[in-house]
């Protein structure tokens, strides 16, 4: 009696969407395929990764493993160079260039373009980005017992212990910029000891250090950028004292909550006023400087070019610009009560149950002439706020009106049609692992994962997106009225 074929099952977290292309991975048995629009992308293969459609979608390309070696499967066809490793595949900008790194053998790694050695050979190579026009490319090289950046070929600023791979990269004009790291977290026994300090390095020059520092945001004519630092004055009680820095020099300081504690968490972290004494400062369309920042306790205004708006217990939202760069918006918590804040004018408001800590995740807000805000509120205990657990109560509030809540992972991928009749949006963390559409108010079957963003109104009575069931993917059809 023959053996019954390998069981085929499919990998949706392994699913990459371009505009008009699809690619996924199978698994059968033991074994890896990859598909495009439903034809298969080579062989059989150990391992697969870093699925990437050239920027015209005219090519694919992808890594994979035998037991031992790593190499690039382009167009379908295998190419014949083998690696001990391949790392960050990145396109050229506007162009069919494919550029990685990759380690010939343990400690010896190199840059390679279009399957070509470029530059020196480093212990490590982490990563590679372009510039949005393509002109410059950027690695984090390791050689030394520290980590450097290497700009065009050449490194550039000083040695670091480490790097926030979230945050470096270039501006929109070309600025290279990465957050580093000197210094080390260690702990002997029961004593925990953090002498982590962070800065921006900024084409090469770095900035001053602290405990914390915020995302960097660059003006609109990119001439200038902005962050926030935060160090921490130590006594009876822990007080961050945080500052807005704006092109490396320190322009105003505001005092955090005095805090209970061992520790702050260092790094780059997103700025809660209420606590750090400022929010993540950004730029406005005409390049003012927007920040909210804690006047005293109960006392958080946003100042637009100085200017303070009104003053709320807490501003528990980013600060968020319209698609026409126009308006501004945020949402600020008074009591029980949350306050959407448009231009720093109060708008709609909801009644709040007092529980744990709530923040908002992710806002958005439209165009005149009438503006619409939705955004996720976020309300978690203490191993959600420490960073345990993704788990949370989650709800989406449209225009101050409060959604169903969720004891979910995130909800995500909100779209809308454009007169806002309809809308839709991911609920990830449905019976375990689970997904399952909220649209329209109304909940959709639970599938066994979605392709996150493939949700689309593509008609009228029509919303559509592409889920997994068991070994398939699917495009479903849900009716709206």
């Amino acid at each position: 009696m023959a053996a019954a074929p390998p069981k085929t099952e499919m990998l949706s977290r392994d699913v990459v969407k371009s505009p008009h292309h699809m690619a996924w991975v199978e698994k059968q048995g033991n074994l890896r395929m990859v598909f495009v629009d439903g034809k298969q992308q080579g062989g059989h293969y150990n391992e697969v990764a870093h699925l990437e459609f050239s920027p015209d979608e005219a090519h694919f390309a992808f890594a994979t493993r035998s037991t031992t070696n790593w190499w690039l499967v382009y167009d379908g066809k295998d190419q014949p160079e083998q690696y001990f490793s391949i790392k960050g595949m990145q396109w050229r900008p506007r162009s069919s260039t494919l550029a990685y790194t990759a380690c010939s053998e343990k400690k010896r790694c190199r840059l390679y373009v279009d399957g070509k050695a470029s530059g020196p050979e480093y212990e490590g190579i982490y990563s590679l980005k372009y510039s949005k026009d393509g002109s410059h490319f950027a690695y984090m090289a390791y050689h030394n017992d520290a980590w450097y950046a290497v700009l065009d070929g050449k490194e550039t600023g000083p040695g670091m212990d480490s790097i926030d791979g979230r945050h470096w990269g270039f501006s929109r004009t070309g600025h290279f910029y990465v957050a580093a790291c000197h210094g080390h977290k260690t702990q002997t026994g029961n004593i925990y000891i953090n002498n982590e300090h962070w800065r921006y390095v900024i084409d090469g020059i770095a900035g001053p250090q602290f405990a914390v520092i915020s995302p960097i945001e660059f003006s609109p004519d990119d001439k200038h950028y902005t962050y926030a630092g935060t160090v921490v004055k130590t006594g009876w009680k822990q007080k961050p004292v945080s500052s807005i820095i704006v092109d490396g020099i320190e322009q105003s300081t505001h005092d955090g909550q005095k805090f209970l504690g061992k520790h702050i968490r260092t790094g780059v972290l997103d700025y809660h006023a209420h606590f750090h004494g400022i929010s993540n400062p950004v730029f406005d369309p005409g390049g003012k400087l927007v920040y909210a920042a804690r006047r005293a306790a109960g006392d958080v205004a946003v100042f637009v070019g100085g200017e303070p708006g009104p003053g709320y217990d807490e501003i528990i939202s980013p600060l968020i610009f319209s698609p026409d760069a126009q308006h501004f918006a945020f949402v600020a918590q008074q009591g029980d009560t949350l306050v959407e804040v448009h231009d720093n004018h109060p708008g709609s408001t909801f009644h709040m149950e007092r529980r744990r800590s709530c923040h908002v995740q992710w806002i958005y807000v439209t165009n005149e002439p009438r503006h619409h805000l939705v955004y996720e509120l976020v309300c978690g205990g203490a191993r959600f706020q420490n960073g345990y657990t993704t788990q949370a109560l989650r709800r989406v509030v449209i225009d101050g009106q409060p959604g169903p809540e969720y004891d979910v992972n995130g909800l995500y991928g909100f779209r809308y049609t454009d007169d806002w009749k309809h809308y839709g949006y991911e609920i990830h963390g449905v019976e375990g692992n689970h997904v399952r559409f909220n649209i329209d108010g109304k909940e959709t079957k639970v599938y066994d994962d979605v392709v996150t963003g493939s949700l689309s109104f593509p008609g009228p009575g029509e919303a559509s997106f592409v889920a997994r069931e068991g070994e398939a993917l699917v495009r479903v059809k849900w009716p709206i009225q």
